[in-house]
């Protein structure tokens, strides 16, 4: 039977395809959609920002949505391991954390706070080590506080301070659901192979 600290263990594993399966396809699939998306935003930057910081998130935008094509190119034509796959869903989380926090600095608006919130429950639901989702979340908040200090006259930031403790409830409840869910999961595998 395999214990509890040996199936966390192994949540760390390279090959996440043993531990979730499809994970490979879930991964390229997050990423064709995320570089679509950055791609979006990119031509959205460039046609509603204001001059200022228009150009700067275009670039921003555009770069994420090259790495993440490039990623899921690689996976897709098996130019890139298969266990890379969790690398690129990092690069996913990290990409879109950049953008709004980038975002949030530039703008100095306490309502894009919320692109900082969705990015924080998608690193809840895509990453997999607690190391990854701790810095995740030490960043997020350091991001925050730091738009909060820049632009301290938005009488707002308290209204979406709460909105980021309700962000970081959720991602930190999916992160633990699904670590908790593939335990299980190895569990059943375990007891499986020794009714055999």
């Amino acid at each position: 039977m395999i214990s509890v600290r040996e199936a966390l263990g192994k949540l760390n594993a390279s090959n996440m395809d043993d531990l979730v399966p499809g994970f490979g396809n879930i991964a390229k699939s997050a990423l064709l959609a995320g570089a679509a998306v950055f791609a979006l935003f990119a031509v959205l930057h460039l046609t509603t920002l204001p001059q200022g910081m228009r150009w700067t998130m275009f670039a921003s935008a555009s770069v994420t949505a090259l790495l993440l094509a490039g990623f899921y190119a690689g996976l897709q034509t098996g130019l890139l391991p298969a266990h890379t796959a969790r690398f690129a869903m990092r690069a996913l989380v990290l990409g879109g954390w950049c953008n709004s926090a980038l975002h949030l600095w530039l703008s100095g608006e306490a309502m894009q706070s919320t692109n900082l919130a969705v990015v924080f429950v998608a690193a809840g639901i895509l990453l997999v080590g607690r190391a990854e989702m701790l810095v995740t979340a030490v960043l997020t908040w350091l991001a925050w506080a730091g738009a909060v200090a820049m632009h301290p006259g938005d009488s707002s930031w308290l209204h979406y301070g709460i909105h980021m403790s309700d962000a970081t409830l959720l991602a930190c409840g999916a992160f633990v659901w699904k670590r908790m869910a593939i335990f299980s999961n190895l569990a059943l595998r375990a007891k499986e192979r020794g009714a055999r």
